[in-house]
């Protein structure tokens, strides 16, 4: 069963593979057919990756590191119950990306689709092997080029436009130097060689100094830092990249790439964590450390969205402030997890389970609030929310859409949203009676929900209810075709 369980996951990385080669071809004359074809093979790899998530979460296959063989050399591959929940939400969006693109992207007459067409397959293969690669090194470093590279192009598709070139030149070199930072912790962890997997570096990084633990761990905080869009990292390239990105990679860009970067937070700093008495290991002070990086960005990126009159700025600073509520509370999981009490280990468990929860709302209901927001830019031709108003009656499946979006991510209930806040909130609240700050983090997380739900009324409110001060839209605007 483990032979195919990866099995199935190089079938279905062909399979974007060849999407990135075939859709491209056809895409010069036949745009929308082009579309056709890149969604029905984004599909089935997808069909056949949530499979495999389903069959490793839910039939307990066995879990294992294995080896695959590219050319002379092995690079380790893992999915195990953590990476099969990334691997599935990466799918679904992936899915739900392709087909949105079909009519959107056809609209573009001045561009040709086939570069379009063949870094977005690229682009979903280069986060699927992010999450399954076993290493900070080889595989490691073919992945993120990979997404980086191919997510670049997609980023920089308006290249006509004004800041469009800009804004994805300084994400390119961000994340090349997120990557430097990343890979640049082998070179601390002793006796540590290039494809070592995780847990080969697991039995290595015990014998580093005290000092260079700090130097690894603090690297790779700041490497996947800057991928999952946390303070101050966030900042310097998150919000132009995705206002200027097409609608539906913004959509990947926050509901499913920023999640990578929490994966290699949880994955190094929950899995690779060296163990004995004499390990200098201070996993009570990385979850402060994280926490409170992650108490700042969800507190900062929610009020700087307040700001924002540009529809999709608005979102992307919202990402940056939801990111921050996964992020605090994976901090407050890691500390709570390092002490001696089982009350706090309980809470740890219960927390985790918060923040991977809100992964999942995050990346479905961010990405629907990017796609609503794209279906009334191809409508009205504009994002500022000054111009908008009144589409409710005009796009009435777009603004239910964009309505339930809207109060999840503000945590209301009933939606699922609100569940997984709580989850966060509460626990940290509750371990605040033996950690005091935890419960001062709490608070403050809480009180920043109402600004995230202040956000959404001005959002929703100004885009589909009342008119903007420079209300220009007229009544030949109507739903976005599909199909």
């Amino acid at each position: 069963m483990n032979t195919d369980i990866y099995g199935n996951l190089m079938t279905a990385l062909a399979i974007l593979a060849a999407s990135a080669v075939v859709s491209p071809l056809i895409a010069g004359t036949k745009r929308k057919l082009a579309g056709w074809i890149n969604f029905a093979l984004v599909a089935t790899a997808a069909i056949l990756l949530l499979h495999t998530s389903y069959a490793v979460i839910f039939k307990a296959v066995p879990q294992g590191s294995t080896v695959i063989h590219l050319g002379p050399s092995g690079i380790y591959f893992l999915v195990d119950s953590f990476s099969a929940f990334f691997i599935a939400i990466i799918a679904f969006m992936a899915m739900i990306s392709s087909f949105y693109s079909i009519d959107y992207m056809d609209h573009y007459h001045d561009y040709s689709l086939r570069g379009y067409y063949f870094h977005l397959p690229l682009f979903i293969l280069g986060m699927i092997l992010l999450v399954t690669v076993d290493d900070l090194s080889t595989g490691f470093t073919i992945a993120w080029q990979i997404m980086t590279i191919a997510s670049y192009f997609l980023i920089k598709f308006e290249f006509r436009e004004k800041g469009v070139v800009r804004g994805a030149n300084k994400y390119l070199i961000l994340m090349q130097l997120a990557w430097l930072l990343i890979v640049s912790a082998n070179f601390f962890i002793s006796g540590a060689a290039m494809g070592d997997s995780i847990h080969s570096l697991v039995q290595k990084i015990g014998y580093s100094s005290h000092v260079n633990l700090y130097i690894i761990y603090g690297l790779i905080l700041m490497g996947f830092g800057f991928k999952a869009g946390m303070f101050p990292f966030g900042q310097l390239w998150l919000p132009d990249a995705h206002s200027i990105a097409p609608s539906p990679i913004s959509a990947l860009l926050s509901g499913v790439m920023l999640k990578t970067g929490i994966y290699g937070i949880i994955r190094t700093f929950f899995w690779m964590v060296p163990h004995g008495s004499d390990v200098h290991f201070n996993g009570f002070f990385w979850g402060c450390v994280i926490a409170g990086f992650g108490v700042v960005t969800l507190f900062i990126g929610t009020v700087q969205s307040m700001k924002q009159s540009d529809s999709k700025r608005l979102l992307a600073y919202s990402s940056i402030g939801q990111l921050g509520y996964i992020i605090f509370a994976t901090g407050t999981a890691l500390l709570l997890l390092n002490t001696e009490s089982g009350y706090l280990k309980v809470l740890s468990i219960i927390v985790i389970i918060g923040a991977l929860y809100h992964v999942l709302n995050h990346a479905v209901f961010k990405g629907l609030l990017f796609l609503s927001s794209g279906s009334v830019l191809y409508a009205t031709g504009t994002k500022d929310l000054n111009k908008l108003g009144g589409l409710i009656k005009l796009m009435p499946v777009t603004a239910v859409v964009a309505g339930i979006a809207s109060l999840s991510i503000a945590g209301v209930p009933p939606f699922s949203g609100f569940a997984s806040k709580w989850t966060i909130i509460s626990s940290s609240v509750l371990a605040g009676s033996e950690i005091a700050f935890l419960a001062i983090f709490g608070i403050i997380a809480l009180f920043t929900s109402a600004i995230t739900l202040s956000c959404y009324v001005k959002f929703f409110g100004m885009t589909f209810t009342s008119a903007g001060t420079e209300w220009t839209i007229k009544h030949e605007v109507k739903e976005v075709p599909f199909g």
